[in-house]
């Protein structure tokens, strides 16, 4: 610690930074309110029942709750093309606090205060990707994954929705009208492609934890034979 003589106190330069907002990207409103969760139970297998999600019953910004490690809520959107086999990604913008340029889930966002999971996934779905029409009884809830992905510089710890949107009209997916704010661009690649891409660590792709790549591709092989 820094000591400023005569003063009688010191300056830790470390707690400081500890307690100072995370100040994000440029683009991302760091006041945002995410509603805090409380942690999963000790000895979770990666996945939750949607019910086991706990609000403690108050906000906190955006920028807080990823310097303090608090537990949120998020959705991620898979779109998938049935007759082709094939499935969406995005490219993340540079401006992004995590995995900038990198290919990633079709959709995905926080969920703000105290708005719907599934109405999070519909107005990411129209932002990100310009699909519009579609509505919430559209999309399968696949599962619930817990994620902790935090490293030096910030501390994002979420309960994942994880949904499934299949479209036949391949058209909507490859004109799709991106949010050119938030997504640098999309592309439509085999399932099968993807997931070896996974399986051996691509550097292009934003990874995944091995039970929600496990669970995820498993669910896809049975619906996708």
């Amino acid at each position: 610690p820094l000591a400023f003589r005569g003063s009688g106190c010191k300056l830790d330069l470390r707690s400081l930074m500890s307690r100072a907002t995370y100040e994000g990207p440029p683009g991302q409103d760091v006041k945002e309110p995410f509603q805090v969760c409380s942690p999963p139970s000790e000895g979770h297998n990666g996945f939750v029942d949607p019910s086991e999600v706990v609000l403690k019953g108050f906000t906190k910004p955006r920028g807080d709750v990823h310097r303090d490690g608090d537990w949120h809520r998020s959705v991620h959107i898979w779109v998938v093309h049935p007759p082709s086999k094939q499935i969406l990604l995005q490219q993340r913008s540079m401006s992004k606090d995590t995995h900038p340029g990198l290919w990633d889930v079709s959709a995905a966002g926080h969920i703000t205060g105290d708005d719907e999971v599934g109405l999070t996934a519909i107005r990411e779905m129209e932002e990100e990707l310009g699909l519009e029409g579609f509505s919430i009884d559209n999309l399968t809830l696949l599962f619930v994954a817990i994620a902790d992905n935090s490293k030096e510089t910030i501390k994002d710890r979420e309960y994942q929705w994880v949904y499934l949107l299949e479209v036949d009209d391949e058209r909507r997916l490859t004109e799709a009208d991106f949010g050119a704010s938030e997504v640098e661009g999309v592309k439509l690649v085999p399932i099968q492609h993807y997931h070896r891409g996974q399986l051996e660590g691509e550097g292009s792709l934003v990874p995944r934890p091995s039970h929600y790549t496990q669970r995820f591709f498993d669910i896809l092989a049975r619906r996708y034979p």
